[in-house]
């Protein structure tokens, strides 16, 4: 499941969120954020892990460079995102990196613990990644001689709690993944025209919104609204109380 929506606070910061994953068994949700952050929740909104991928962001030469106020504002955005439930591997890319890292969800008492495993340099951006049947890994490239990379991960050093991933060679495909390569290579003037097609994300990065100004004119507004019932009620209490001073002055 992933899905790309925003979360406005009550500080200077407008974040998206670029995926979702539901962790079944723990009750709980992974979300990939604008801030640069894969974050753990419960299925009440309360946070129960956070971690910062450290891939920077680039920007485009063309493209001044935005104001940054704090370090998250550098971190690159997670543009593929990818959990496998068997295993607890979680797998992201980001925009504008080549990057591929690992990451293993485990669970500890009522919380969720993300750990880097393994990173892995790609040829270039990918399109996708996701796990396949077998659990092992399949990133999507935009290269006609070469649009699906493989990767199985394997125990480190006998270590189950620990892993590395390993791009299989060619000669250890299967003849379903070979002829799966050979059918995206033959149509690669269909695949081509989404070279030109600008990333979601850059959109999204770009909508940086102080709301802070907002927030505190709707506070203002608020703490008058309850200002004005004391007011009258205020009010009234004096009219009455001037009510039979003025009853005996009359009758005087």
């Amino acid at each position: 499941m992933s899905t790309c929506a925003f979360i406005h606070t009550h500080i200077n910061i407008c974040i998206f969120v670029t995926h979702l994953a539901y962790v079944p068994g723990a009750e709980a949700i992974i979300s990939a954020s604008g801030d640069g952050t894969i974050r753990c929740w419960n299925l009440k909104g309360e946070a129960l892990h956070c971690l910062s991928h450290g891939i920077q962001a680039k920007t485009e030469a063309e493209e001044p460079p935005l104001q940054q106020t704090k370090p998250s504002d550098c971190l690159a955005i997670i543009r593929c995102f990818a959990f496998n439930p068997h295993s607890g591997a979680l797998a992201v890319t980001f925009d504008s990196s080549s990057v591929l890292q690992v990451y293993k969800v485990t669970r500890e008492e009522k919380t969720l613990c993300i750990s880097l495993q393994d990173d892995h340099n790609l040829p270039c951006v990918p399109w996708d990644v996701q796990f396949g049947p077998d659990s092992s890994l399949w990133v999507l490239l935009p290269l006609q001689e070469k649009p699906v990379a493989i990767f199985n991960y394997l125990p480190e050093d006998g270590d189950a709690d620990t892993f590395k991933i390993k791009e299989l060679e060619v000669s250890s495909l299967s003849k379903e993944v070979l002829q799966i390569q050979k059918t995206l290579s033959e149509d690669w003037d269909f695949f081509k025209e989404s070279l030109d097609v600008p990333c979601w994300t850059k959109a999204l990065a770009k909508s940086r919104v102080d709301n802070t100004l907002d927030y505190l004119k709707r506070k203002e507004q608020q703490m008058k609204k309850k200002q004005k019932p004391s007011q009258s009620e205020g009010k009234l209490s004096e009219d009455s109380a001037k009510e039979p001073s003025a009853k005996v002055a009359k009758m005087e």
